[in-house]
């Protein structure tokens, strides 16, 4: 028996959750636009401690990027970049997980090609918890309780039956915020969305769009909650075709299947569609949003310039040379990722469709 089996036991009988009195205020369900950790006590159940009763839900997280949301490679070198709180916030949003990278800022300041801290001069400390990243307990535990889809009699633990968990509530709270700032050194929030996808979404639905988050990203409870990054499925959220005229080829792009703007999330995200003219590949559409920085002594100060990205039912055309081929590239992060020479190129860019 796990040590907190007994502690879950005891709640359905008590009414504290690791020695303290459950709180009485409402639920608490996005991470506060980045400003605080989630307020998950430090003795809330580990995802490998749900996966003994919840098998099919954890085998799916595992392979999530919810999973990876801390571990992944362009997380880590955005960070290293700009090792802030506020990103903790969001990636590995729990009070313990925090602590634990904030013990290895050193080590992560020494992954940023500019910094005074080589690396190799610094030895990581184990990070068990931060490596989950976004947990079970990010989001079903709240208040000393287990949150779920429905009412739930007979398990070892409270329950509480949350329509936040598939109404799209959940999720807004991590992927609608606003960017961070920094005056004279104190982090406040701009009137720039950094995340807009719940706004997105909320837009589509006024049009008449009738799914939710949770009905694309996590169908029949699929707890892998594809995103982006499943190549294929991204691919399929793209359709293209072509059309001659005297002097082109035009190249029609339209997303299918998709509730919000694509790209949509990080910031940095982009396509680009690009033709071969001459032996060259030169772009000739940039989709994607634009942001001016400007670099002050607190810190780079981010504005929005242009969002061209691609919504729900509209068909962007593009002219191509007559001959020679085509393609449409993703990018997963901004042209300094590509050039920073802290990732694999080929793991960050990639084409998701194509032509001759």
């Amino acid at each position: 028996m796990k040590a907190w089996q007994p502690l879950l036991a005891f709640l359905i009988l008590g009414s504290t959750f690791g020695g303290v009195a459950l709180a009485t205020h409402a639920v608490h369900w996005g991470f506060n636009e980045g400003q605080a950790p989630l307020p998950i006590p430090d003795d809330a159940p580990l995802a490998a401690d749900c996966g003994e009763c919840h098998e099919e839900q954890h085998a799916g997280w595992a392979k999530s990027r919810h999973k990876a949301a801390w571990t992944n490679d362009l997380m880590l070198a955005g960070y290293a970049v700009e090792t802030q709180d506020f990103c903790i916030h969001c990636h590995a949003p729990a009070p313990r997980q925090k602590a634990e990278i904030a013990a290895n800022r050193d080590f992560y300041l020494s992954l940023n090609p500019r910094s005074d801290i080589k690396v190799g001069t610094v030895t990581k400390r184990p990070e068990p918890h931060a490596r989950d990243g976004v947990d079970c307990a990010a989001c079903h535990v709240r208040d000393g309780v287990v949150l779920a889809t429905e009412k739930t009699f007979g398990a070892p633990h409270p329950v509480r039956e949350s329509a936040e968990l598939t109404d799209g509530t959940l999720c807004i709270g991590c992927h609608d915020f606003r960017m961070p700032t920094f005056e004279d050194g104190q982090f406040r929030l701009s009137n720039t969305m950094m995340q807009a996808t719940g706004s997105e979404w909320r837009a589509w639905q006024a049009a008449g769009g009738k799914q939710s988050c949770v009905d694309c990203h996590m169908a029949r409870g699929d707890h892998n909650v594809w995103g982006v990054h499943d190549r294929k499925r991204l691919r399929r959220s793209i359709r293209t075709s072509t059309r001659r005229t005297a002097e082109h080829r035009i190249l029609s792009l339209q997303t299918t299947g998709v509730g919000h703007h694509l790209p949509s999330g990080d910031l940095f995200r982009h396509l680009t569609v690009e033709a071969e003219v001459d032996g060259t590949w030169q772009t000739l559409a940039w989709i994607g949003r634009t942001f001016s920085v400007e670099h002050t002594p607190s810190g780079p100060r981010k504005s929005l310039m242009d969002d061209t990205s691609l919504r729900p039912g509209e068909v962007r055309e593009v002219a191509l040379p007559r001959r020679g081929p085509w393609r449409v590239v993703w990018h997963d992060g901004s042209a300094h990722d590509e050039l920073r020479g802290l990732l694999d190129p080929t793991a960050i860019v990639y084409t998701v469709a194509e032509g001759k």
